[in-house]
């Protein structure tokens, strides 16, 4: 997974590159323009994560096992920190 995301990455800074090059501008405004779209989803997703594991953390809900609130809490801290 981890090599998918690298080359994910190094292909959307070669494809914003390109494309600032094409409209005359330089190649450092497209890789800094990938950075922030690529941290953006990033950030997206890991927020949407942790609103999801929130129910299960505070034990709402059906099926709220102290293994599941656990593994909720985890989830969230390691997506935080």
């Amino acid at each position: 997974m981890c090599m998918g995301v690298a080359t994910a990455k190094v292909s959307d800074g070669c494809t914003c590159e390109r494309e600032q090059r094409d409209e005359g501008k330089g190649g450092r405004d497209g890789r800094s323009r990938s950075r922030f779209v690529r941290m953006r989803t990033v950030l997206m997703t890991a927020l949407a994560m942790i609103m999801e594991c929130v129910p299960m953390a505070v034990g709402l809900g059906e099926g709220g096992s102290k293994k599941k609130r656990l593994l909720a809490r985890a989830v969230i801290g390691g997506l935080i920190f």
